[in-house]
C-alpha cells in the first residue's frame, strides 16, 4: 500500500518536472525572440 502511494507521488512530481521544463523553454524561446528583434 505504501509502495504504490509513493510511485503514485513520484510520477506527480516527474509530470511536474516536466511542464517547469517545457516552460522554462517557452519562456528562453521568448526571450530570444524579443533579444533578436532589438
Amino acid at each position: 500500500m505504501c509502495n504504490q502511494t509513493q510511485q503514485n507521488g513520484a510520477a506527480f512530481f516527474f509530470v511536474l518536472d516536466k511542464s517547469k521544463e517545457i516552460k522554462i523553454a517557452r519562456i528562453e524561446e521568448e526571450l530570444e525572440k524579443n533579444l533578436g528583434t532589438k
